[in-house]
């Protein structure tokens, strides 16, 4: 007890960082990512309704049919990428930067 009469926490009590779970942060991520998915294809749909019945012979929903399409391939390639080892990741990332300059460079 201090001189006023307030009791303080020893030191090694004192907070300590606490240690995060990984499947808590792996399912904030995946939720996220679902969430933006989600309302990208229903802004997809509310902003390309027109010009869809315009184009494609009145049938509004073309756009959206055509990027729910893209969605359903890359939703099985995205559990696909979150199960693969980090260390390969880190193998393909000198290669993969490598590739993307060249690929830039065939622009000029």
């Amino acid at each position: 007890m201090s001189s006023l009469g307030v009791r303080r926490r020893p030191a090694s009590t004192a907070t300590a960082p606490r240690r995060e779970n990984a499947a808590l942060s792996y399912y904030l991520v995946v939720g996220a990512t679902l969430l933006l998915l989600a309302i990208g294809v229903v802004m997809v749909l509310s902003a390309s309704t027109i010009e869809s019945m315009r184009d494609h012979d009145g049938n509004p929903y073309a756009a959206f049919v055509s990027q729910a399409q893209y969605v359903l391939i890359g939703l099985p390639l995205m559990v696909v990428a979150s199960r693969v080892p980090v260390a390969w990741y880190r193998r393909l990332a000198w290669p993969a930067l490598g590739l993307g300059m060249a690929l830039q460079m065939l622009v000029f």
